[in-house]
């Protein structure tokens, strides 16, 4: 189960002054949610990262009744990436009078997220174990790539030559 959410497209302004971007799992860099999804009006956090939806990669866990006392009452499920396990936070579907700010929305826990900013950490974003090497980079590979073309175009010609002259 996962909430859709609002497209956005990218260089356009969320409208909340968030840095246009991806929230991943800290764990194995699946999408969780992005700042496109952010709800209008609240402040970016440190802690905790509210969205008005998540990826169907985000589980959402059975309704359960918080005890606890700052928030006694509260009716929540508990979020987890489908691909690691590892706990986001929670979503809210009913609080008290002085917690109607976390109703109806994901709250994920900063610490359990990476946040991709679009355009700005790519090298960040990929590990230097699977980093990409691009054709630029290796003159070697360009070498190779220009001698195999050579014997394309020679047994192209080839062929050629024996399809107009048969034997």
């Amino acid at each position: 189960m996962a909430h859709s959410g609002n497209n956005i497209p990218l260089g356009v302004s969320s409208g909340s002054g968030v840095q246009l971007g991806v929230y991943q799992s800290g764990n194995c860099r699946m999408p969780m949610g992005d700042t496109a999804d952010w709800p209008p009006g609240h402040e970016e956090d440190t802690v905790v990262v509210p969205l008005t939806a998540v990826t169907q990669l985000v589980e959402i866990g059975r309704q359960m009744t918080s005890t606890e006392p700052y928030n006694a009452g509260s009716q929540y499920q508990v979020l987890s990436c489908s691909c690691c396990h590892k706990v986001l936070d929670k979503y809210y579907s009913a609080t008290p009078p002085h917690l109607s700010h976390k109703c109806n929305l994901y709250h994920i826990d900063s610490a359990s997220i990476e946040k991709y900013e679009f355009g700005k950490n790519l090298g960040q974003s990929i590990h230097p174990s699977k980093s990409l090497i691009t054709i630029e980079m290796d003159p070697h590979f360009e070498k190779l790539t220009m001698e195999q073309k050579e014997s394309l175009e020679k047994l192209r010609a080839h062929f050629l030559e024996l399809k107009e002259h048969p034997e």
